[in-house]
Order: structure tokens, then C-alpha cells, then sequence
């Protein structure tokens, strides 16, 4: 199934069936809205930091066995990897477990795949669809490998058998009523996206080493200070856990992660997002190097080409706003005090 943009395919798969979520959190910040726009109720599920905030079937069974108590029936588990906001990817021994749960308590899984083409880790990311083909939807699209957000196409491969093709008649009446199609522009531009040039493949491949060079800058800030964080594995996100500075932050009259972004904007000029926008408690934060010397009059053109001369001297000399805030992020963590 194709639609205008993977954010309308997820909705509309909200639609098309029924049942409770089980949401492993942190989460992007539109998954919980969707379903509840669908009347579907949600159950957040906890990763554990201290695992990487790796999927654990433990602690999915806790939430459907919660959910149980509630008169509540899940039928589908919503997983994002690589993922927003951490930035890295489930394991295939974590997609693996998770997969045995699902089978064994007949829930369908969502899968959001949309960074899988950002990878820039030596293993690539795995998909739950290897291990679970029968029960998975993978979703995914062309606004992050390609940069192309504005050009609204996104993409839902369904389970095969019976079961997909039922999923496929339900969703094809929510698209008839809602976007009728992709627009034609979009449509063609798609079909160059996807009919495995190599100059393409090879520009993608290039723009994850960037992100992934970019992000290991400021991932190794966190490291010197001995900041929590997952090992970004694609994308250009960071999810650092400030957690162990909360009686510091405190004398500072921070206390929550929404106060220590606007913290950190206001006092050392870094942007972030707080890591209740996407359901977590703990004094976490998302940083992202998407932007970082990129937006600059010159373009991107000139970072990419930079790169591909030279990649330590590009992220060196080509990157002063980079620079400027990894020096930006060392000076805040080190007048946090050891």
C-alpha cells in the first residue's frame, strides 16, 4: 500500500482495526494521538535504559497482563527501529524474542522502519518482518533517507496470506474516503527513488556516513562525561539521560526534562526536545544533528562534497556550528560537577 506520507498509512491502519496498543516508550510523539483519534486505548510500555532501552519480552508481557486487568485486548505492538528519539536500533536477538511473544499472543505488529535506509553501523538494522513475516506491517517512506519530507510518500508492506490481504481491503476503504491517492508528481518522483540506481543508493549511503560522523561528535561529548546514552546506530538523534545530575539541576530549579531543555536554550543556546514529548519521566532529552552546517546559504552541497574529500577534516573544519555546540554541551555537563 502506498499513501501520502507513512504518518497517513499509520493512521489509517489505526482505523482499520481495533483492539489496545502496546507502545514501547520512549515513543515518536505521534503514535499514542493516532490511536487514540482511532478510539483504540494505548499501554505504554517501559524500555529499561540501563538494557539500552532494549524490546524485552518480560516487560511486554507485564503490560499485557496490566492490560488484561483493565478488560482490555490488545491485538497490535507498535515498534519503531531504528528509532525516534534514540537514534539507534533493536537488536535481531531483541526482534527475535519479541517476535516468539507476538506469535504466542497473536498480535499484529506495526513496524516503523522509516530511518532503516539512515543506517550508518557496521550491521545495518535488522527487520522484525524477518522474524515475524506472518504478523508484521512495515511501514516506511522517502522523507528520511532521501530528505524528501515535503514530498508526502509513504509506503505499508503488508503480511502475505489471508490475513494481509484482509488488512489490505480494510485499508484501501479508509484511503478511498480519505486521500483517494498519492499525487501524481509525488508518485513519479517515488519511482525514481526506488528503482535501485546506483547513484542513488551510493548519495544515501554517503548521507548516513555523514549523519552517523556528525552524531558520534556529539555522542562522544556525552561518553567523556559519563552521560547515559545509546550508541546512535542511524538517523542523527540523541537520547542522553541526565538522570544522575538530578539533585544539581535541582539547586538550578530544574526538575523535569521540559525545564532542562528550556535550561539549556536559554543558559548554552543548544536546542533539544524533552524526553516527556515522547513519554518518558526521566530527565532525558533528544538532541539531533540533522541541521548542524547544513542550512547555511552555501547548502548542503558543499558539506556533502567536503565529506566525501575528506571525512575527518570535514567534520573538523566544515562543521563550526557542530563544533560550537559539542563545545557548547561539554561546558554545561562539566559545570555539572563529577
Amino acid at each position: 500500500m502506498i499513501g501520502p506520507g507513512s504518518k497517513a498509512l499509520l493512521m489509517a491502519l489505526a482505523l482499520a482495526t481495533e483492539g489496545t496498543m502496546l507502545l514501547p516508550t520512549p515513543a515518536w510523539v505521534s503514535y499514542a494521538p493516532q490511536a487514540q483519534l482511532a478510539r483504540r486505548s494505548v499501554v505504554a510500555v517501559p524500555l529499561d535504559p540501563a538494557a539500552g532501552y532494549a524490546l524485552d519480552p518480560e516487560r511486554l508481557q507485564h503490560a499485557l497482563q496490566k492490560a488484561a486487568a483493565n478488560w482490555q485486548r490488545p491485538d497490535m505492538l507498535l515498534l519503531n527501529t531504528p528509532g525516534n528519539p534514540l537514534g539507534s536500533a533493536q537488536s535481531a536477538d531483541a526482534l527475535r524474542a519479541c517476535a516468539e511473544f507476538a506469535r504466542r499472543n497473536q498480535l499484529m505488529v506495526v513496524s516503523d522502519e522509516i530511518y532503516s535506509l539512515t543506517a550508518h553501523n557496521a550491521l545495518g538494522s535488522a527487520s522484525m518482518a524477518a522474524y515475524y513475516p506472518e504478523g508484521t506491517v512495515v511501514t516506511g517512506g522517502l522523507s528520511k533517507h532521501l530528505s524528501l519530507g515535503g514530498w508526502r510518500f509513504g509506503v505499508a508492506i503488508l503480511p502475505p496470506g489471508a490475513a494481509g490481504r484482509e488488512l489490505a481491503a480494510a485499508l484501501q476503504i479508509v484511503a478511498g474516503e480519505i486521500w483517494s491517492c498519492v499525487a501524481a508528481p509525488v508518485q513519479h518522483a517515488a519511482l525514481a527513488a526506488y528503482a535501485a540506481d546506483p547513484a542513488i543508493a551510493q548519495h544515501i549511503a554517503q548521507s548516513a556516513r555523514l549523519h552517523g560522523a556528525r552524531t558520534r561528535v556529539l555522542h562522544s561529548v556525552l561518553q567523556e562525561f559519563g552521560v547515559p546514552c545509546p550508541l546512535p546506530d542511524a538517523g542523527f538523534y540523541l537520547y542522553p539521560n541526565f538522570g544522575r545530575w538530578r539533585a544539581v539541576l535541582a539547586q538550578r530549579n530544574v526538575h523535569t526534562s521540559a525545564q532542562l531543555a528550556a535550561h539549556l536554550l536559554e543558559k548554552h543556546s543548544i536546542a533539544t526536545l524533552p524526553g516527556s514529548a515522547f513519554h518518558d519521566d526521566a530527565l532525558t532529552l533528544r538532541l539531533s544533528s540533522s541541521y548542524l552546517d547544513t542550512e547555511q546559504p552555501a547548502g548542503g552541497a558543499e558539506v556533502f562534497a567536503a565529506f566525501a574529500r575528506d571525512a575527518d577534516d570535514c567534520i573538523n573544519h566544515a562543521h563550526p556550528r557542530l563544533q560550537r555546540a559539542a563545545a557548547a554541551l561539554a561546558e554545561f555537563i562539566s559545570g555539572l560537577g563529577s
